[in-house]
């Protein structure tokens, strides 16, 4: 028994002084045990000098699997890093502001893959990045203005997925093939690649995200594979050089704003797949031609062109495509728009709003009014009934068959696209605001709000003094992006139905604002975005009144590092 016991406490004992000694130091570079045959390599204060680093395959007994989040983050003296085919994953921001590096190699036979979020963000001087083929995943932000980077994927590659803003700012890019076999490729993931000229795009991907190739300026051509069914908003916003756009026929629906800018276009065909078209999908372009299978436009295309050069029923050839008339909207989206709502009722101020039960049996939602069952919850629409517009005051109860309800909710999108819309009050009983409830809102000048629910997705944006808002809560906004000119002074607060403090300045609400002169912020500000003043080629000076720059500002706020005035009282009074 007595030998039992003492194997026992042994083994405790052991366990403890394992867990004591789980970090270690071999020449200049610390590690993290693991398990008993693995290690990954963790950050220190003394990385700061590094210049160059070869990481080992293995280190005392242990094999070195991974590189620890952050583990390099701001060492802006390293220049190069030798990572050995034993690493399997790259943490998030691991590299993160390493300015200075120009050099990253894999051994050959890596084993990695996974690059975490953020990994070598703003490592502005790397310059080759071959990846290896074991890499699958790829995280968001992971190369984010890596300026100087070439990209090459490596043959055999088993990639699948490739994350928002992955490679957005790397504007030595010139060529992107993206392997077959990746699936996914985020938000913003090549924008602002400002010398892009090819991409090709695998017929793995079914979807080509919001912003995905945006500002590519010198992009010229892209093939979409037909695999792709849906095209986001803004996906080529800014491709300036894009002169021709293949949209094959499993395309079903083109977003808001998805070719806006892109100037060099003169010629588009529209597949009779494609079943809904967002707000200004072809604003700005030069398009002298539009052939539209379909032989005129369908319910659900809310784009803009010239009606006088479409070509209704034709492709490209000038070829008759159909011959005989549709008019359901059945035709194009598969399925009769069907009632969304559960009832509605006119309002105070005159707008009829339309409600659904939830599980609460004394509260409603504020929902949309119609649906397609078969497709996305985007779209939700208004159909043929009338988008509230004016000054809208939403009531704290609803009464319907002798029961009065209270309104706790605004579902999703509800209020998106509202262009007429000026002004809004919202009332307190309101807990949840819906995601985008109010995107594409434009023109309101006055939020009235009692409500305590945070507005973080509502996309709630409130013009004032010539100046642009995001509304957070009924207290506190943050300016946003608008083609600002000229001198602006960012006030205290703002009177506009609430008074709101103003707090922030949103990432690249200033950006590419060339005929912008001077901007004055006031000591509220708590956080200022990344590239909020990126390439403003024209502004002299910013005029801060606080003393020194606060905590909350991105490091990269003034990217272009234009002339800061600090403790700028008298741009106050």
């Amino acid at each position: 028994m007595r030998k039992i016991l003492f194997l026992f406490f042994a083994t405790i004992l052991a366990g403890q002084a394992w867990a004591a000694d789980d970090y270690f130091k071999v020449g200049k570079l610390h590690y993290k045990i693991i398990d008993q045959n693995t290690v990954q390599l963790v950050s220190s204060s003394t990385y700061k000098a590094l210049v160059s680093v070869i990481i080992p395959e293995t280190v005392k007994k242990y094999t070195v699997v991974g590189i620890a989040d952050g583990a390099f983050k701001y060492c802006d003296k390293l220049k190069s890093i030798s990572i050995p085919n034993s690493v399997t994953n790259i943490g998030n921001e691991a590299f993160c502001y390493c300015g200075n590096l120009t050099s990253v190699t894999f051994a050959e036979g890596s084993h990695l893959t996974s690059i975490g979020n953020y990994a070598f963000y703003k490592c502005y001087d790397l310059t080759t990045i071959l990846l290896p083929s074991s890499v699958t995943s790829i995280g968001n932000n992971a190369f984010h203005e890596c300026y100087d980077m070439t990209l090459t994927f490596a043959k055999g590659s088993h990639l699948t997925n490739i994350d928002n803003d992955a490679f957005s700012y790397c504007s030595n890019l010139t060529s992107v093939a993206i392997p077959e076999g990746v699936t996914n490729i985020g938000g913003s993931a090549f924008s602002f690649c400002g010398n892009l000229k090819t991409v090709t795009i695998p017929n793995t991907i079914s979807e080509i995200k919001e912003e995905t190739f945006s500002h590519c300026s010198k992009l010229e051509s892209v093939s979409i594979p037909n695999s792709v069914s849906k095209i986001g908003s803004y996906a080529f916003k800014g491709c300036e050089k894009l002169t021709e756009i293949n949209i094959p026929s499993s395309v079903e629906e083109i977003g808001r704003n998805a070719f806006d800018d892109c100037y060099s276009l003169t010629q588009i065909k529209i597949p009779a797949s494609v079943k809904r078209i967002g707000e200004d999908a072809f604003v700005h372009c030069s398009l002298k031609n539009v052939y539209c299978e379909v032989d005129h436009k369908p319910y659900g295309w809310d784009c803009w062109f010239d009606e006088k050069i479409v070509k209704w029923g034709y492709d490209e050839n000038s070829e008759m495509v159909n011959k005989e008339k549709t008019s359901s909207a059945k035709d194009f989206f598969g399925e009769e728009p069907k009632r969304y709502y559960d009832f509605s009722a006119v309002c105070s101020s005159g707008q009829t709003l339309y409600y659904k039960y939830t599980y609460n049996p004394s509260t409603v939602r504020i929902c949309m009014p119609m649906w397609y069952p078969n497709l996305v919850a985007e779209l939700k629409t208004y159909g043929d009934c009338e988008r509230p517009k004016g000054d809208l005051i939403i009531p704290e109860t609803v009464t319907y068959g002798g029961k009065t309800y209270i309104i706790t909710e605004i579902g999703d999108g509800v209020f998106s696209d509202c262009e007429g819309l000026t002004s809004v009050t919202i009332p307190n009983p309101i807990a949840k605001i819906g995601r985008k409830a109010f995107f594409g809102s434009e023109n309101l000048t006055s939020v009235t709000i009692k409500s305590e629910a945070k507005f973080d997705d509502a996309y709630l944006y409130l013009k004032k003094g010539g100046i642009r808002y995001n509304v957070l809560s009924k207290n506190e906004v943050t300016v946003c992006y608008k083609e600002y000119s000229g001198n602006i002074v960012i006030p205290a607060r703002i009177s506009a139905g609430n008074t709101f403090s103003v707090i922030g300045i949103s990432p690249l609400a200033f950006s590419e604002c060339i005929d912008l002169k001077t901007v004055t912020i006031p000591n509220t500000i708590k956080t200022i975005g990344w590239d909020a003043f990126r390439n403003c080629i024209h502004l002299t000076a910013i005029y801060c009144q606080v003393k020194s720059e606060p905590i909350g500002w991105d490091v990269n706020w003034n990217p272009n590092k234009y002339k800061v005035v600090w403790g700028a009282i008298d741009k106050f009074k």
